[in-house]
């Protein structure tokens, strides 16, 4: 079992997410075995800019998944619920959440002797 990240290296994944999310393929992703006789699970985005055409038909695809069985198909459908709109979705309210536990802890320290600081506060 590995240890649990600290909430720095936390805030870091958060950034490097948040910066891969601004960059990736935007729209809803869904996913779709394409033919029968294909491998792969093919991961696509609803936005316009990226609708196929009757030449271009796999203009939309972002990702495959070349698993084969559940396991691709589990990793289509988790693929697409880590969309770029999902992870800033879920990024944001991170935001607001941190915001508000912070405003607490500072309103909490005054009242809180120093032996205690470490019991209620997160450390490091």
């Amino acid at each position: 079992m590995t240890d649990s990240p600290t909430p720095d290296q936390v805030d870091a994944i958060a950034a490097e997410m948040r910066e891969a999310a601004s960059k990736a393929t935007p729209g809803k992703w869904t996913w779709y075995t394409p033919d029968k006789g294909y491998l792969d699970d093919y991961i696509v985005t609803d936005a316009p800019e990226y609708a196929p055409t009757d030449k271009d038909r796999f203009r939309n695809v972002v990702a495959t998944t070349e698993c084969r069985g559940t396991v691709g198909s589990a990793n289509a459908v988790h693929i697409c619920a880590s969309s770029p709109a999902n992870v800033l979705a879920i990024l944001a309210d991170r935001d607001v959440l941190k915001a508000r536990v912070e405003a607490l802890e500072a309103a909490l320290r005054p009242l809180v002797t120093p032996p205690y600081i470490g019991v209620i506060f997160r450390t490091g």
